[in-house]
């Protein structure tokens, strides 16, 4: 995981990066590269077919080249747009399946907090392509939530970056246990972290003799 080893994530990953059928390209705010807590950084032991650009920081053209667009090959955007197809619904699922006629997917979703996320969506015009996917969402499941009591999101249906690719690569793969192998890092982490804080909050807190 190339992490220190007090805090190393090691065992909660499988044993090489997944090489899955879905393709996995993150737009990431660029206020999101110094976040220590950030959920991007553990996709990247977890899968192979995974790229990470920052489109409003002079990576557009970079971004461009990313999305696909042959005839083999389509991508969808992981956004709550008011018209996007919620793949958590079965009808929705095989609506998104219908789209891609056989073709290998690419997802694309958009990194950091609902505000940065929204602002990059609006403002990436150097990512033309960006705005004319297809919008997938997850609008029906019951979340996991794991990396809520670490870095609250505004609405009880909202989840970290990693959190909703997870949810999104299982259903698009049709992989029941993906979700968990992807989230299982996750949940690690946040344990730590957790700990990370009790220790230091015991350590501050004044002996009584």
């Amino acid at each position: 995981c190339g992490r220190p080893l007090a805090c190393c994530l090691c065992e909660s990953l499988p044993p090489a990066p997944l090489e899955l059928a879905t393709r996995v390209l993150i737009l990431q705010h660029y206020k999101e590269l110094s976040k220590g807590i950030g959920t991007v950084q553990l996709l990247r032991p977890l899968l192979a077919n995974l790229a990470i650009v920052q489109p409003l920081s002079g990576a557009e053209a970079l971004a461009c080249g990313a999305i696909p667009s042959g005839a083999d090959e389509m991508a969808v955007l992981l956004y709550p747009t008011p018209d996007a197809i919620a793949i958590d619904d079965p009808d929705g699922l095989a609506r998104l399946r219908r789209l891609c006629n056989g073709r290998r997917v690419t997802l694309v979703a958009i990194d950091g907090t609902w505000s940065q996320a929204s602002k990059l969506y609006r403002r990436c015009s150097a990512v033309a392509q960006l705005h004319s996917l297809p919008t997938i969402c997850l609008r029906n499941a019951q979340p996991t939530r794991i990396y809520h009591s670490l870095r609250r999101e505004p609405g009880a249906m909202q989840l970290s970056t990693l959190e909703s690719v997870a949810a999104a690569l299982s259903l698009i793969d049709g992989d029941p246990q993906l979700e968990q192998v992807l989230t299982r890092p996750l949940l690690r982490f946040v344990e730590q972290q957790h700990a990370f804080k009790s220790r230091r909050a015991a350590a501050s807190s004044p002996s009584i003799v």
